[in-house]
């Protein structure tokens, strides 16, 4: 029984104590890239749920007067300030709804600071609704949950001895583009061949 201890790098054929160690990267979903609206109404909902305001729904399918539109629990100027704080089009009305609110400069400082600090929270988010059209709470808040607290990586390592036996070990969480391994491989046995006799 042989035991190793290693950093094997995702994608490349590494040698270890005559092994050769292949570790095949996982197959993922790409994510779906968002467009403006989809990053405007994003913006809204991450600038709300940051302010302690809940978010019933983000929708990117046009309306009446609207390309998107985020619905929350309570009128928040930060909120509706989230997209013109970061500089985006198509906010004249958030505007006016944060100034009818209260305080549309210091909403929009406040707004800026949130997203600035938030912003793959902002890309999650706007992935998710890009990709569905409308989300409700529950989405929205796996979205933010993914980025806070990521499902790790699973990847496959190859493992192939001099003597062509093979194992194979799944479900190792892949950190920092690496699986740090730390296994009894079992199959590759410290053999001494016998020597033949032709």
């Amino acid at each position: 029984m042989r035991s190793i201890e290693a950093q094997i790098p995702i994608g490349k054929t590494t040698f270890i104590e005559g092994l050769k160690i292949f570790a095949e990267a996982p197959i993922q979903k790409p994510k779906t890239r968002p467009g403006g609206t989809a990053l405007h109404e994003a913006m809204h909902v991450i600038a709300a749920n940051e302010n302690g305001t809940g978010v019933e729904s983000a929708t990117i399918i046009p309306g009446d007067g609207y390309l998107g539109l985020t619905k929350l629990s309570r009128p928040d100027a930060v909120a509706a300030m989230g997209p013109h704080s970061m500089g985006a089009s198509g906010t004249s009305f958030d505007v006016f709804i944060a100034g009818q609110i209260g305080n549309a400069g210091a909403a929009e400082s406040a707004a800026r600071g949130i997203i600035n600090s938030n912003m793959d929270k902002v890309e999650a988010v706007a992935s998710v609704l890009e990709e569905k059209g409308t989300i409700g709470g529950s989405e929205i808040s796996q979205a933010i949950r993914e980025v806070e607290h990521p499902t790790p990586q699973l990847a496959t390592i190859f493992i192939e001895a001099p003597t062509g036996e093979t194992q194979k070990l799944s479900n190792l969480e892949i950190h920092d583009g690496a699986i740090k391994i730390n296994e009894e491989i079992v199959i590759f046995e410290d053999i001494n061949p016998s020597p033949q006799i032709q």
